[in-house]
């Protein structure tokens, strides 16, 4: 037996006094009376119950002395410890992910998980403490160690599910975590096991216990969704997905997809048992907005059933065309390209009055000096972008390309035929995004946030317009002058991502906001508060927003009603198998088990307390009780 506060036990002092108390005799007074007829009657009485009152004030001093011990020994908090069986740490994880809100009979999986995690807590042992963590795609420690059952309780009901794919691995790592402690350690996983196995290592002295929940289910639903306008046709998008199978019988699934709440195509798709299917689709939105494809299928998981996206309003970039000699090819594919608004002039134009654009093209005709702006040079440049190139290259061939530049997305340039192209044995400061084995072809750099992009060749002078990589290059080389990034605009969150005030603001650049401040984040199905949408009280500036829900996140600036900011989607092909697991899919050395014995279910004070009271009431009566013979 241990004491968890042992300096209490010097109450136990107060015995001594208590004894003296006793001990001490009462002084007897002397009073003359006039007789003592009545006293002899009186003294035979005492004698006869003298045995009796000696027995009932030992019998005091007894209680008094067992009623101070008592409250000492609650005050000192023992322990009790029998084969290992005392105090524990006790590590409690919830499963939060998106699959504990399958539906079952008795309400959702995470309905369960939270009653048995009330069970776990209020079976606490006597000396033990307990942690609370939730785990969805990352692990969180809700409530540290402590032995207070009511803050452990408190916060199992504040606990609520979300939409994020499981991730084990951080979770069943946390013992492994923790710092030292002489108390063995038991971990209580509560979950219905549907992820992917995990590699543990287990310290010495842990014990695991799996809390399982959840029955077998059937599913099917979306694991891929994919929205993005045409580089060259930016009202036209096209949706991909995926929608995955995970029963025994083929299954026929209609769906539908809404831009901002009306239906704008519908149709049906074959999957069969146990598989997946892609399907695609191209549509047209003159304005972006909202994407939201619905699959139609009646199951347990319909979290799975829905994904959305959000394409920016098309905002026409600014193009201006400066060339003698009008390339056809170039032309175009400029002219055609809906997200552009071209006008053209000549060199000698250009010169008498420089017009601001937020791309100038120069083709085959560069300035005298180097523009101030965006820039792109096609075959000529003017010699202050340091790139002197005073010979050419005779049918170079393109050995290698940066395939992650953005203004190479989509593009193949195996086995592309050039005539000619200008050598440049110098390009300091500018990063090669093609190159031949005689040097660079296509090159850019950015200066002062201005962006600059130089093509060694004429496209003309290749079999480059004749493929359809052409008018994505044109498009990309646009973009990318124009300082926005090839997807940025149509790419959702990833789920449990957590995103700052300067990424929020970011998304709020492609929205179209560039004016005014940044107002509150609305999590999907969250109205605004009274004042985000008045201009005297705007919204609450974000600050760390997570994502932690499916669907839009929606922004409120100052004055303004609530827009689509970005789409989060589950979209997870391991989180759509939401069949549970009897055991958890563990790899490695298993933890052992904990061993079978007693454990005092309440702290031992508690009694001692209680015992103290009824000795003290049992002095009480003992010694005020009157006896009559």
């Amino acid at each position: 037996m241990g004491f968890a506060q042992p300096q209490a036990l010097l109450f136990l002092g107060l015995l001594a006094p208590i004894v003296l108390l006793y001990l001490l005799k009462q002084r007897r007074r002397r009073v003359q009376v006039a007789t003592l007829l009545f006293w002899e009657d009186l003294l035979r009485d005492e004698y006869r119950a003298t045995a009796f009152a000696r027995l009932r004030k030992l019998l005091s001093l007894l209680l008094q002395l067992a009623f101070a011990a008592m409250l000492a020994l609650a005050l000192a908090q023992p322990t009790f410890s029998a084969g290992g069986l005392g105090a524990r740490r006790v590590v409690l994880i919830v499963d939060t992910s998106a699959s504990m809100t399958v539906a079952e009979a008795d309400g959702t999986r995470f309905v369960q998980a939270r009653e048995l995690a009330r069970g776990v807590v209020r079976g606490l042992s006597m000396g033990d403490v307990c942690m609370l963590a939730t785990a969805a795609d990352r692990v969180e420690i809700v409530v540290p160690f402590t032995s207070v059952r009511r803050d452990l309780l408190e916060a199992v009901e504040a606990l609520e599910p979300t939409h994020a794919p499981g991730a084990f691995a951080g979770a069943l790592a946390l013992p492994g975590n923790l710092a030292p402690d002489p108390r063995p350690t038991t971990v209580y996983v509560i979950s219905d096991g549907a992820f992917d196995p995990v590699d543990v290592a287990w310290p010495e002295d842990v014990s695991l216990v799996y809390l399982p929940v959840g029955a077998a289910r059937d599913n099917v639903g979306i694991t891929a969704f994919s929205a993005r306008p045409l580089p060259a046709a930016p009202r036209d998008f096209h949706v991909l997905f995926e929608v995955t199978n995970d029963t025994d019988a083929d299954v026929r699934a209609p769906f539908a997809v809404y831009v901002d709440g009306d239906l704008v195509d519908a149709g049906e798709t074959t999957v069969g048992a146990r598989s997946r299917t892609t399907r695609s689709l191209r549509q047209y939105s003159a304005n972006g907005g909202v994407v939201e494809l619905r699959l139609d299928h009646d199951d347990a998981f319909p979290l799975d059933n829905q994904a959305w996206a959000v394409l920016s309003p098309v905002r026409p970039i600014d193009v201006r065309l400066v060339c003698d000699e009008p390339e056809p090819f170039l032309e175009t594919a400029l002219t055609t390209d809906d997200g552009l608004t071209v006008e053209m002039m000549t060199s000698a134009e250009y010169a008498a009055a420089p017009v601001s654009a937020t791309v100038t093209v120069f083709d085959r005709s560069a300035p005298d000096v180097a523009l101030g702006g965006h820039a792109v040079y096609i075959r000529d440049w003017p010699d202050a972008l340091g790139l002197p190139a005073e010979t050419w290259l005779e049918r170079p061939l393109i050995a290698e390309w940066d395939r992650a530049h953005p203004v190479n997305r989509h593009v193949d340039y195996a086995n592309v035929t050039i005539d000619r192209a200008r050598r440049i044995d110098t390009h300091a400061g500018f990063e090669i995004l093609v190159a031949s084995a005689e040097g660079p072809l296509v090159l850019e750099r950015e200066v002062d946030g201005r962006r600059t992009l130089v093509i060694a060749f004429e496209p003309g002078a290749s079999d480059l317009p004749l493929r359809v990589a052409f008018p994505v290059l044109v498009a990309n080389a646009i973009r990318y002058a124009a300082g926005e990034t090839p997807g940025a605009g149509w790419e959702g969150v990833p789920m449990g991502t957590v995103l700052s005030a300067d990424e929020i603001e970011a998304w709020r650049t492609r929205r179209g906001r560039r004016d005014g401040a940044a107002g509150r984040v609305l999590a999907p199905g969250e109205a605004p508060e009274e004042g985000d949408t008045d201009s005297e009280a705007p919204g609450e500036a974000p600050g760390l927003v997570a994502v932690t829900r499916q669907g839009v996140y929606r922004a409120v600036d100052e004055g303004g009603d609530p827009y689509p900011l970005f789409a989060a989607n589950l979209t997870n092909r391991r989180e759509s198998r939401i069949a549970p697991s009897a055991t958890l899919p563990l790899q490695g050395g298993p933890a052992e088990a904990p061993r079978d014995g007693v454990r005092l279910g309440v702290a031992p004070w508690f009694a001692l307390v209680a015992l103290a009271f009824a000795l003290s009431c049992a002095e009480w009566a003992l010694y005020h009780r009157r006896i009559v013979e």
